[in-house]
């Protein structure tokens, strides 16, 4: 009772004799929270049949789904034995699910007069193209990832009814990472690791995140969870968007909003820039030498948006010419990154990924979780969420 502020951090605080109580608890979805999704009728039937949703992991019930909007699921994919397509197990008898490659989804369309949907898991721009141009009724089309730049082109524009995308999924993680790497380089890692190697005791002076200042370049779904870690860890937070006006600094996340003719003065005011711009005509190499050379001195770069949106090159003379401190990037123009590349050999200066800050164990299933939320709407003739804007390829 005496810890004021801290309840609005703690969900429950717990006395020494609780101790087992506590450790035995799990995180599930709250009935407000399934109710927004599925609807007050279907969460009150999950409510009395002991249904739960966890964290990880929703456990989806036939009876849940409407039974009155026939069609064909069709999911495009190189690997049809993954674990994850069980969750499709879960749609009523009007719901036929087809599984599969190209070749095998286009005999299945081709066969057909019944609304289709497509969802598109992790596969390649010309079978999704060569897929939907033959479907007679196709409504939706669904990408299992957030970024859908590998996969848009004036066919899938044209082609697609609506298009939806994984957004959200992921980027919790991506928060997390953008964290990790800024006290990568504040906690002086590098040094501490080199240190232990040679069996010295190297007494190393390090700082606080608390109070450096914390920009983001592209402030959507990612930027948001990473500007409300940084905030939470007391430090300022700048972010840039293309519409500024869908932000507002009363959000009490966020202390300045940019507009993007004026990234140039948002670099040059942080410690850390967080780069999670979409690839777009727009981005496509939108930081380059005039924005590295904006920036300050012992700042950080970290990308988590797409690597093409970076000239690398320049990148590599701001590192080694010191006119940054360091970067941390999971993105890059060529994936795999070859293994010339000179961002291997600075390990003291780039912390590097192979694409995977947001290949968390439960990957597949958080990406499907975000499918089946969409597919109940879709039943249910409501509207989907994570729409994707065909025109501007986000």
């Amino acid at each position: 009772s005496t810890w004021g502020f801290y309840k609005t951090i703690i969900t429950k605080f717990y006395q020494p004799n609780n101790l087992s109580s506590f450790s035995s608890k799990r995180m599930f979805y709250s009935l407000a929270e399934i109710t927004r999704v599925l609807g007050q009728d279907a969460a009150l039937k999950m409510k009395e049949q002991g249904v739960s949703f966890s964290a990880h992991k929703k456990i989806i019930s036939p009876n849940l789904f409407p039974t009155t909007r026939p069609i064909n699921l069709l999911v495009l994919t190189k690997n049809s034995e993954k674990k994850v397509f069980e969750n499709l197990s879960g749609p009523p008898k009007e719901v036929s699910v087809h599984i599969g490659d190209v070749e095998t989804l286009i005999k299945v369309a081709s066969q057909s007069n019944t609304e289709s949907v497509v969802l598109s898991w992790e596969s390649v721009k010309s079978d999704l193209e060569s897929l939907i141009t033959q479907i007679p009724r196709l409504s939706w089309v669904h990408s299992s990832t957030a970024g859908v730049d590998r996969i848009m082109s004036p066919v899938i524009s044209q082609s697609c009814p609506v298009l939806t995308n994984a957004k959200g999924a992921f980027s919790s993680s991506l928060g997390e990472w953008a964290i990790f790497s800024s006290m990568f380089f504040l906690k002086r890692v590098p040094e501490m690791r080199e240190s232990q190697e040679k069996k010295e005791w190297n007494v190393l002076v390090i700082e606080e995140l608390r109070g450096k200042v914390f920009g983001i370049v592209g402030y959507g779904d990612i930027g948001r969870e990473c500007a409300t870690r940084a905030k939470f860890l007391g430090m300022k937070v700048l972010a840039l968007r293309r519409r500024p006006e869908l932000s507002s600094v009363e959000e009490g996340i966020i202390d300045k909003i940019y507009h993007p003719n004026d990234l140039n003065q948002l670099l040059s005011e942080c410690d850390f820039v967080v780069n999670s711009l979409p690839l777009t005509n727009e981005t496509r190499g939108m930081i380059g030498k005039e924005q590295f050379d904006s920036m300050k001195k012992n700042s950080v770069f970290i990308n988590v948006g797409r690597g093409a949106t970076v000239d690398e090159n320049a990148l590599i003379v701001a590192l080694k010419e010191e006119k940054i401190k360091g970067a941390a990037l999971d993105v890059f123009q060529q994936e795999p990154l070859p293994s010339t590349h000179p961002f291997y050999e600075m390990t003291d200066k780039v912390l590097l990924s192979a694409h995977c800050a947001d290949r968390t164990v439960d990957y597949d299933q958080l990406t499907m979780n975000i499918f089946l939320e969409n597919l109940l709407r879709f039943l249910n003739h409501q509207q989907l969420e994570n729409i994707v804007d065909l025109k501007n390829g986000y």
